[in-house]
């Protein structure tokens, strides 16, 4: 049965999964070898840094990445509230925060508090900014790797023990 594809990344394409979600699949061409390789990733954020994996192990050149633009529920007009309902704290998106407390109050057995809210698009840049740092590190920690497994192995240049020939007590 063929696989119905809803759309494509830098990486490949991108069929539907399990529950409803997504499945990025890299598809690359290495050393005349068809590679197709469908991975576990949450979003397309994860699934650029295996791609640039993928890259790295097979010896690509690691093309620019540019992490994906705000869509879906992060929009620039929205707000990450932080409501605390007796000893729960409540976490979520909305755009109008005078509705969504209705609600939550309407369901709601005990009295709401407002600890704050944040705007999604800093919420964002925050998570953009966090997996350039991941992604920085990782790239140090290949590069260690690397230099590490190329390096030279080391003489061992270390002096041959004599063996004692007298008891230095006597």
């Amino acid at each position: 049965m063929p696989v119905e594809w809803i759309g494509r990344w830098a990486g490949g394409r991108i069929r539907p999964g399990r529950g409803g979600g997504k499945v990025w699949v890299i598809e690359r061409m290495v050393d005349g070898k068809r590679h197709a390789i469908s991975l576990a990733a949450k979003n397309e954020v994860e699934a650029l840094e295996a791609l640039r994996l993928f890259q790295i192990k097979h010896g690509l050149p690691v093309t620019a990445m540019t992490l994906p633009e705000p869509r879906g529920l992060i929009q620039e007009r929205g707000l990450i509230y932080f409501v605390r309902a007796g000893g729960a704290v409540k976490i979520g998106f909305t755009t109008g925060v005078e509705k969504r407390l209705a609600q939550l109050r309407s369901g709601a057995s005990e009295g709401l508090f407002l600890l704050g809210l944040l705007p999604a698009l800093v919420a964002y840049q925050t998570l953009r900014w966090r997996s350039r740092q991941r992604l920085a590190g990782l790239e140090r920690a290949l590069a260690d790797l690397r230099a590490v497994a190329s390096a030279e192995p080391v003489a061992d240049t270390a002096t041959p023990c004599l063996p004692l020939l007298a008891d230095p007590k006597a």
